[in-house]
């Protein structure tokens, strides 16, 4: 409460350099509507756009049904490129030999 009452007084007291010769600027303005749109760039979807539920499940479920891919020895093998990936298994007719000399 103390600190508020500083303040006010701080405030009110003016500013510590001015002097009764200081040019005094007046503004005329006039209230004026909101442009539309405001921003340039809408930061939020509209809400007809948006549906409810937690996102995050979907994240998820998105994930756990690429893990064979990233982390299953098919997968690896298949990104890898290696020898032991077989090419009926890999999806590729050539052999990685050959593939690897192209």
């Amino acid at each position: 409460m103390f600190q508020l009452v500083l303040v006010a007084a701080a405030l009110t007291a003016g500013p510590s350099g001015a002097t009764s010769g200081d040019a005094v600027v007046r503004l005329h303005v006039r209230p004026m509507a909101a442009p539309r749109p405001a921003l340039k760039y809408q930061l939020l979807p509209d809400l007809g756009e948006l549906t409810p539920g937690n996102a995050a499940q979907e994240y998820l479920k998105c994930f756990m049904e690429q893990r064979p891919f990233f982390y299953g020895k098919e997968g690896v093998a298949r990104r890898n490129g290696s020898a032991r990936c077989r090419p009926s298994s890999c999806g590729s007719s050539r052999s990685p030999s050959t593939a690897a000399t192209r």
